[in-house]
């Protein structure tokens, strides 16, 4: 009770024993009794949107100091542009091989979501069993994961044993077929 006492005295002025009227204007509701030239805090005004930095004043132009941006590709600047709010830690040096999406998805996450590590050595599609797996499935060597799995589908409907249930060589075409995309894949060229 001693408690309730004391709160009401701090907030209405009024001592134990005392049961006035609560304050019904909303003038005088707002300032505690006793204090006549008390003013209510200024209301917060409504934040504006930010402005962008001029042109002249991007981020690898500014030397903050800890972080040296000539290091990066051009790739990696672009989508330094395109998120002007990022305060992660930088990527390195294997960020230009890394595709928009991944680039896009770590500038957007603050730096927090980093793509999957690649294997370090990845054999080269100069290696000549890649060569030939390449050559099993119509491509040449300078060739993306998605066309490797565009002809082996392809190919693969052609050659398919159910398609030609009369035609014996089919079968080992099929498995030839097969055997290219496998390896492709295993070695990470699909």
């Amino acid at each position: 009770m001693d408690l309730i006492f004391r709160l009401k005295e701090a907030t209405f002025g009024l001592r134990p024993g005392e049961f006035g009227p609560l304050p019904v204007d909303p003038k005088n509701a707002a300032r505690p009794a006793g204090s006549g030239n008390y003013r209510p805090p200024p209301r917060p005004k409504a934040r504006s949107a930010p402005t962008p930095p001029p042109p002249e004043a991007t981020r690898e132009t500014q030397d903050t100091g800890d972080e040296n941006t000539s290091a990066m590709g051009p790739r990696v600047r672009r989508f330094m542009q395109e998120f002007p709010g990022f305060c992660g830690q930088l990527p390195g040096e294997d960020a230009e091989s890394w595709t928009d999406q991944e680039l896009k998805q770590y500038f957007y996450s603050n730096g927090y979501i980093r793509p999957k590590q690649r294997a370090l050595h990845q054999p080269g599609r100069e290696d000549p069993a890649m060569r030939r797996h390449l050559a099993t499935l119509g491509l040449q060597p300078p060739t993306s994961a998605e066309a490797v799995k565009r002809a082996f589908r392809s190919l693969a409907l052609k050659y398919h044993p159910d398609k030609r249930p009369d035609d014996q060589t089919t079968s080992a075409d099929f498995q030839r077929i097969k055997d290219a995309y496998d390896a492709l894949t295993a070695a990470g060229l699909a």
